[in-house]
């Protein structure tokens, strides 16, 4: 049978599961790929994670990920096990920027300034597979150099799948 529930709201179980496993391994962000989010633009709580969807268009116009990539942020465990007051909020994030499959997640605390990237690059077979891969990597490219702060003073974590042999 064909899987025709998809969404921030279906399948419920299965972002229970996938909370379920990330809270087990005191895991604090994961990016996912693959999701096939129908919502856009939403902050939603699945437990204890914050699951951030981000934009399907930019405020240009452009494309954004397409319900393909998410990143999910535990808002319980202190990311300094020594200091409860150590977790990310909702009013920490913000995201930046988005391009097709990918965007960027600005974590400020008063303990931490991150920029998160998610993003999910194409297959890397077909006819037009080179082109494809250009442009995913020089559209992440231009979004990494166009970030508001100075990438040598907030760091950037990468929560990518390639999809590329190395």
């Amino acid at each position: 049978m064909a899987d025709k529930c998809k969404g921030i709201t279906a399948h419920a179980g299965k972002a229970f599961i996938m909370q379920r496993q990330l809270a087990a391994n005191k895991i604090i962000v994961a990016g996912l790929q693959e999701t096939f989010s129908k919502q856009q633009s939403a902050i939603a709580s699945v437990g204890d994670y914050m699951r951030i969807i981000p934009p399907a268009k930019s405020p240009d116009g452009s494309e954004g990920p397409e319900g393909d990539v998410e990143i999910w942020i535990n808002n319980k465990i202190p990311c300094d096990p020594t200091n409860k007051d150590t977790t990310i909020k909702e009013h920490h994030l913000q995201v930046v920027d988005r391009g097709p499959k990918f965007f960027i997640l600005n974590v400020t605390t008063p303990w931490l300034s991150i920029d998160l990237l998610c993003g999910h690059a194409p297959q890397t077979w077909g006819d037009d597979a080179d082109k494809r891969a250009i442009a995913f990597w020089g559209a992440v490219a231009t979004a990494i150099h166009k970030r508001k702060h100075s990438p040598s003073q907030v760091p950037m974590m990468l929560l990518i799948d390639a999809n590329n042999d190395i």
